[in-house]
């Protein structure tokens, strides 16, 4: 059976999908908020023995052990790594490929640098080059490829994908188009 790590589950949007198309898998997933865990419980689809659900902080040192160490097949990370600082992010890679088994893959998606949401904000919310304070006191992370490169070849990852993804999308209520741009990539576990 397969293993899949979802972090920064939310209310489960990606693991319920998953567990449709690959019922026999095991799916753990973790998120800063317990209102989200409590909300993925309460999923109509939620098996505890195939959906392990948990409040976690990604920046702490370790995943609990409820999550097997190298016994993930593959894992997400999507609009996760943003939110937390710089410094941190590569610990938290590390933290991710103890849990992964050799060749596992992580998929990966998040703000790119030069994205619409980064040229809205004014230079009062700039922590640093890449690193804005939205204003609810939150923090986001611009990534560019280099930067999600050095991350992966320090944080025990191999690149298979590393790219920008530029997607049009409109504002029905403004009638306007707008162009995002995140940064997609897919890592193998060493």
């Amino acid at each position: 059976a397969v293993s899949i790590l979802e972090v920064g589950c939310g209310v489960g949007n990606t693991v319920y999908p998953v567990r449709e198309v690959l019922p026999q898998s095991t799916v753990y997933c973790f998120d800063f908020s317990p209102t989200a865990i409590r909300l993925v419980k309460e999923h109509a689809a939620y098996d505890p023995a195939r959906v392990i659900a948990f409040q976690h902080d990604l920046t702490a040192d370790a995943i609990p052990d409820q999550v097997p160490d190298e016994g993930i097949d593959f894992a997400t990370m999507i609009f996760v790594l943003s939110a937390i600082p710089e410094p941190k992010h590569l610990a938290c890679l590390q933290v991710m490929a103890r849990k992964m088994r050799r060749g596992g893959l992580l998929y990966f998606r998040d703000y790119a640098v030069d994205d619409l949401a980064q040229r809205r904000f004014r230079n009062a919310s700039r922590i640093d080059e890449n690193t804005f304070r939205r204003g609810d006191g939150t923090r986001t992370y611009f990534f560019a490829q280099d930067h999600m490169q050095r991350l992966a070849d320090d944080g025990g990852f191999e690149v298979v994908l590393n790219e920008y993804v530029k997607k049009t999308v409109t504002n029905v209520k403004e009638k306007k188009e707008m162009e995002r741009l995140w940064i997609q990539a897919k890592l193998r576990k060493k």
